[in-house]
């Protein structure tokens, strides 16, 4: 994949992770900036508002990728409302998978990120460039909390929705278009799509990033 003239911010306050992403897009062309916490990210981005990627870390001192990620789709910050943004996450961190979903967030790395996964989320982040934003109104109720305070997650690992019966779907069974009829939650009970949401191929996708198995009865799919 070449990355000629892209312009890509990374921010992760782990510099291994940090120095191993931004290396490899170096190496592949991409103009990269690098910081390590929500706030430099957000001074970077009013100074040099002009990046067609942006990477952002959950769990970041000062600001948290969040909280950044919805000032971004809120219009609250020069870049475009629509910019392509993927979520560095760790397998514990349930909390940020339904508020990035609510974000419309466009992408999932797990931690560790290997350069394959890498190379595949690129690929998507890069074909959404250019999109039209959606009305700032769609993410006004999503609560991300302060931006200096990071949410604790649940405890223990993300494991969504078990299976009800033999029958019940697995992820790649499950087709745009089907519709929840119940909520889609963790094991511990946190909601992480709710009912009433119509499946769409991005979402779909998103719940694969994490390499999760999605168990759902047939009675909760219209």
């Amino acid at each position: 994949m070449i990355l000629t003239g892209v312009r890509i911010l990374v921010a992760d306050d782990e510099p291994f992770t940090r120095s191993v992403v931004e290396t490899t897009l170096r190496k592949m062309g991409a103009a990269v900036t690098a910081c390590g916490d929500g706030r430099q990210a957000l001074d970077i981005i009013a100074a040099t508002p002009h990046f067609d990627i942006v990477l952002l870390d959950f769990m970041m001192p000062w600001a948290h990728g969040l909280y950044v990620l919805k000032q971004i789709r809120m219009g609250a910050t020069q870049l475009p409302a629509g910019v392509p943004v993927g979520i560095f996450t760790s397998s514990n961190e349930e909390t940020t998978v339904s508020l990035s979903i609510a974000l419309d967030c466009d992408a999932f790395l797990v931690k560790p990120v290997d350069r394959v996964s890498l190379m595949e989320r690129l690929g998507r982040l890069l074909s959404r460039r250019g999109r039209a934003p959606q009305p700032p109104e769609r993410y006004e109720r999503v609560d991300v909390g302060p931006p200096n305070e990071i949410m604790a997650p649940a405890a223990g690992a993300l494991a969504l929705t078990p299976r009800l019966v033999e029958s019940g779907y697995h992820l790649d069974e499950l087709r745009p278009g089907m519709v929840l009829r119940a909520p889609l939650t963790t094991v511990q009970g946190q909601e992480v799509v709710p009912a009433g949401v119509t499946l769409t191929e991005d979402l779909l996708t998103l719940l694969g990033d994490l390499g999760r198995v999605v168990h759902l009865h047939p009675a909760q799919i219209a």
